[in-house]
């Protein structure tokens, strides 16, 4: 996904947007939270996806989520990095 966005931190270098489509975005959510990250509830946006949003220490935006009439397509899986399974304030 490429997103053109208003730089939310003028004068800094420009973040970015990075989404993850993990096979079960519930599941995924809830191991983000017992792992100490403070998240938003799962929402279910208009195009059609269950997802959450966080920022990184560096400011990108990660944006997860899975399709929610049923699986994200397979092209678009990829395994979830072990550091977003980690409280990545903790450096």
């Amino acid at each position: 996904m490429l997103d053109e966005s208003i730089n939310v931190r003028p004068g800094s270098p420009s973040s970015a947007v990075l989404y993850f489509y993990p096979d079960a975005i519930a599941e995924y959510h809830e191991q983000v939270r017992r792992n100490g990250l403070v998240v938003p509830d799962l929402d279910v946006s208009f195009y059609g996806m269950t997802e959450f949003r966080i920022e990184d220490p560096d400011g990108n935006r990660l944006w997860i989520g899975q399709k929610t009439s049923g699986e994200a397509p397979r092209a678009a899986r990829t395994p979830m990095p072990q550091t977003l399974c980690r409280d990545a304030t903790k450096r």
